[in-house]
Order: structure tokens, then C-alpha cells, then sequence
């Protein structure tokens, strides 16, 4: 959800309302600014509601997540709403942009661990992975549940010992997560010219980590979209994929594929597929982005070598993809400068 403020407030958007990331992320880019003053205290306040409601929906046992933004002093009282909110079981991040008021950043939430400053809007995208480590710590991600494939070039390309360092980074996500058939299931296909499974979405961590350090590289061509096309069956029962759980697809390639990729990985995102596609060296960086269909889903690397930069990056963002009926995040923007006193 997020709640925006000022001299007043106003919901933009409940909890339920947005379903798929790229839904989420056209209502914020929606939003338009109030453009008037600073009180905080209030806007706080009103949250209370807010988060009885979603505790209500969710049975009451919903993790629950203030995330306030503000980039100036608040003209009136932050202490006693965000004592109030803390004592309901909110946790409270405090960002501070430009002229916020530290000593009011510390009140709101309650720890130095959970403030974050910067001097300009422009630094706010330095602190975003150290926030999503902060907010998905091992403790949060306890409770993973989703179904994820890995999708993994096989091609003659790729040298053995590249190879191996793929299996790798897989083995080391893999050993990140809680598996079994309440937690996180992982499957894996191979692509080249053709299509290899090597196991489906039922196996235990030990059988996975062991299974993916035996797979033997087919070393012919790279028909992604064709894999792509394969793999969509895997995030069906048929093929022990869970209902009502999210499903992941984690895609990894070293060069461009030789046809289309478009439309296959669109249709996954369709169906509700999270997308992430990892390149290294050769990978067509416009390709990783159609395929993940978003900035914000594909990685690239020169080398092999980097894969192992991008575990606990990967792994948080597979944190947040994989709680979303979990936790509650309200997010209570000012989006306005302050005006100077």
C-alpha cells in the first residue's frame, strides 16, 4: 500500500489492489504529488486503521512494515504515533532525504539500524539493496514458499570450467533457501539445441545440490525461445508445480539466442511467471530485458566469475517474490520538498 502525505493524506492504493509487480509499478509512477506541508505526526496516525484492516485479512499473523519516506522536518509530533504503531507489532523504517530531521528519523523508528539518510533524491538507489538485505534478512525469509526453475544454457559456448561455475551459483542459491513442500521447490531444465530436464519441483535440498553438480553440458547451439516455450510447463500440476504459489524462472545465458524470445517469455509473464534473466559475457543485454520484461529483473556479467557477486542480491529479491501474501508493506510518502522556514 501506499499512503502519501502532506498537510493531509490520502490512501493511493489499498493492499490487495495490484497483484503483479508491473501493475505496482504503474499506479506509483501514477501518482501525483500533493504539494503541501510537512506533518508527519498525522500521517502516522492514520495509519493505524490501515493496518488493523490488513491484520484483519490476514488472519493476524501478517508481519506488518512502515516505510516512511520524508525529505523535510515535520511540523508536528512523530514520537507518540510511532511508539503507538511499534506497540501494535509495525515495524518502522525511517528514509530521510535532504532537510529531514534526523532527531525525528530516530523517533519514528525507534533504532539506528532501521534509519537511512541521504544528502540527495538521486542517492536513494544506493541504499535500495542494503534496505531489501535489511527487510529480508534470514529471519524474514523463513517462511519462502515458491515454485522456481532454473533455466540453464547448455551451449558449446560455454567452457567446462564456466560450466562449472554456473553449477555452482545454482548449488549456492539453492543452499540459501529452506526447501521442502511447504517452503521453496526448485527444478531445473538445460537448453541448447534441444531441451533437457533434470528434475522437477519435488525434490529435497540434498538431492537438488547433488543432481546439479552431475549435469553433464550438451554443448550444442542456443534456442532460448524454444526453452522458454519448454519450461512453461513446469510451473503446471501436471508437472508438480504448486497452486496459489508464485512461480520463478531464473534464466541463465552466455550469448544471443538463435530465434525468438519475445513471445514465449511474455506469455510466461502472463501466466504470472517472475521472470529473471542473468547474461554473462556474450548474453544480448535488449534480450535479457525482453525477456524479464523489466530493468529491475536481469543481471549481466562479463565473466563467469561474477555469478557469485549476485547470490545474496538474487536471493533477497527471491525473498520478496516469494512472501507476498506474508507480509504487509505500507509505504507513507511526503513528495514534496519542504518549504524553507
Amino acid at each position: 500500500m501506499v499512503h502519501q502525505f502532506g498537510t493531509l493524506y490520502q490512501t493511493e492504493f489499498e493492499l490487495d489492489k495490484y497483484m503483479k509487480t508491473s501493475h505496482l509499478e504503474k499506479a506509483i509512477n501514477n501518482i501525483i504529488q500533493m504539494g503541501v506541508d510537512t506533518y508527519t505526526g498525522a500521517a502516522i496516525w492514520s495509519m493505524q486503521p490501515l493496518f488493523e484492516k490488513a491484520k484483519k485479512q490476514r488472519g493476524g499473523k501478517v508481519p506488518c512494515y512502515l516505510i516512511v519516506l520524508t525529505d523535510g522536518k515535520a511540523h508536528d509530533n512523530v514520537l507518540e504515533p510511532s511508539k503507538m504503531l511499534r506497540k501494535s507489532a509495525v515495524n518502522i523504517y525511517a528514509i530521510g532525504v535532504k532537510s529531514a530531521n534526523i532527531t525525528q528519523l530516530n523517533e519514528i523508528a525507534d533504532s539506528e539500524a532501521k534509519v537511512y539518510y541521504v544528502e540527495q533524491f538521486d542517492s536513494l538507489k544506493n541504499i535500495k539493496n542494503e534496505f531489501v538485505r535489511d527487510i529480508c534478512s534470514e529471519k524474514a525469509c523463513e517462511k519462502m514458499k515458491a515454485d522456481v526453475m532454473f533455466l540453464v544454457d547448455s551451449s558449446g559456448s560455454i567452457s567446462h570450467q564456466d560450466f562449472e561455475k554456473m553449477k555452482k551459483f545454482m548449488q549456492e542459491l539453492v543452499d540459501k533457501c529452506s526447501v521442502g513442500l511447504d517452503e521453496v521447490q526448485f527444478g531445473v531444465v538445460q537448453f541448447s539445441s534441444t531441451n533437457k530436464e533434470e528434475f522437477q519441483l519435488n525434490s529435497s535440498k540434498d538431492y537438488i545440490i547433488n543432481a546439479i553438480g552431475n549435469m553433464a553440458q550438451m554443448q550444442q547451439n542456443t534456442y532460448t525461445g524454444k526453452a522458454l516455450q519448454f519450461v512453461s510447463d513446469y510451473f503446471k500440476p501436471a508437472k508438480r508445480a504448486r497452486p496459489s504459489v508464485n512461480k520463478i524462472l531464473i534464466l541463465l545465458t552466455d550469448g544471443e539466442a538463435h530465434d525468438n524470445v519475445r513471445e514465449p517469455s511474455s506469455a510466461l509473464r502472463k501466466e504470472g511467471t517472475i521472470i529473471y534473466a542473468i547474461g554473462i559475457k556474450d548474453a544480448n543485454h535488449e534480450e535479457l530485458e525482453i525477456m524479464a520484461g523489466s530493468k529491475d529483473y536481469w543481471f549481466y556479467m562479463p565473466s563467469f566469475e561474477g555469478l557469485e557477486n549476485i547470490t545474496t542480491n538474487l536471493s533477497n529479491q527471491l525473498c520478496i517474490n516469494s512472501r507476498p501474501g506474508n507480509i504487509a508493506y505500507f509505504f507513507l510518502l511526503y513528495v514534496m520538498l519542504s518549504p524553507q522556514e
